[in-house]
């Protein structure tokens, strides 16, 4: 499906950008004379809730002129929010180079800052990266997920880093959208089960408080019984032995609509209540442009997503969204065009997923993301 290509693909520029934090986090670029002066979201009275919601954290400005004023800024408004869990992602070739050689700066960086602001991170390796498999050491060669030495390899790495973050990461997530590569290499679910299942055995044997699990997609499944029936299998299959499962669900770029939102949380808690487990809705979204998006449609979604967690809040680890301050145009017509992308429409729901615009105005569905939290 065209729209899934292009949605992996957006996640591969998430990724990126993140990881972007570490390298500009501590240069300080004032605008240009002609360009207005940003503004930022604030919020007067912090608000303090049981609520429990990750957020994507972006920027205002250009990705070049991030800088720790910005940054900080971002974080406080974000814990002011009530926000508890900031949402990483990373691949493990990123975060090891060759065996033993780690490079965890960009991590220690975005878990200094939460818990500078008293979040916790919730992290994924992208081991599966949607579509493929994620970016390995450059000393590995990808054969198989029950390659002994893959398997040993992975179980060092993230002992690592759990050793170096042990307390600041509260979830920990091995694969993104696993069903985006185990759906069409359906040979390889066995073998992912077993990598993921002795991943856990390590990872709870030191860590027990670090809670465990792995994502797959909704909405590339939600309107088709098939699809939605293969997704399922994946995830009961290699999710089996995991504390809790994740979905990442974005509705509207398969034509669904605000209203549908309460029945795809049934949909999901029944998977979960299947499998004996909690369920987070690990990122989601709405647009206020492209595939008919609006303000209006993102209050409304916005809506739906607390008045379907409230019912179903037992059910849930957390509630994820993506994300703050919407990217620039140039920065979001840039990254893409390194994808040949240009679909206008895909363009538009890229650079406006988010809840203020890039300059710092807040949208509707900020007001409304507050007096939700507040609720």
């Amino acid at each position: 499906m065209a729209i899934l290509k292009k949605i992996i693909i957006w996640t591969l520029v998430v990724v990126g950008v993140l990881i972007l934090l570490s390298i500009f986090f501590g240069e300080e670029k004032p605008p240009l004379e002609e360009e207005p002066p940003l503004t930022y979201l604030s919020i007067d009275d912090p608000i303090i809730t049981n609520k429990k919601v990750s957020m994507v954290l972006t920027f205002p400005d250009d990705i070049e002129k991030w800088n720790l004023e910005s940054i900080n800024r971002t974080y406080n408004t974000v814990r002011d929010s009530g926000t508890k869990i900031s949402y990483l992602y990373f691949d493990w070739g990123e975060l090891e180079n060759k065996k033993e050689d780690y490079t965890l700066g960009a991590l220690g960086f975005n878990s200094q800052m939460a818990a500078k602001n008293n979040m916790k991170i919730s992290l994924v390796i992208q081991v599966i990266h949607t579509g493929f498999v994620g970016k390995i050491p450059s000393d590995m060669e990808f054969t198989s997920f029950n390659n002994p030495e893959f398997k040993g390899r992975f179980k060092d790495f993230i002992l690592e880093v759990l050793k170096n973050f042990n307390g600041e990461i509260e979830y920990l997530w091995i694969g993104n959208e696993i069903d985006g590569y185990l759906n069409p290499n359906r040979d390889q679910i066995e073998e992912y089960r077993e990598f993921y299942s002795e991943t856990y055995k390590a990872i709870k044997g030191s860590y027990p408080d670090v809670k465990v699990g792995t994502i797959i997609t909704y909405y590339d499944a939600q309107n088709n019984e098939v699809k939605h029936n293969e997704i399922s299998d994946i995830i009961k299959t290699v999710g089996a032995e995991g504390d809790i499962i994740g979905f990442s669900s974005y509705p509207q770029v398969l034509d669904g609509q605000p209203s549908d939102t309460e029945r795809i949380f049934a949909e999901m808690t029944s998977i979960s209540d299947e499998m004996g487990k909690k369920f987070a809705i690990t990122e989601t979204g709405w647009s206020s442009e492209g595939y008919g998006g609006s303000e209006e449609k993102q209050v409304e979604y916005m809506r739906n997503l607390f008045s379907a967690y409230k019912k179903y809040d037992d059910k849930m680890e957390y509630l994820g969204l993506f994300n703050i301050y919407d990217f620039t145009e140039k920065d979001n017509k840039a990254i893409l065009s390194d994808f040949k992308i240009t679909d206008k429409e895909f363009i538009k729901w890229t650079g406006s997923l988010g809840l203020a615009h890039n300059h710092g105005e807040a949208k509707q569905v900020w007001y409304a993301f507050l007096e939700e939290m507040r609720k």
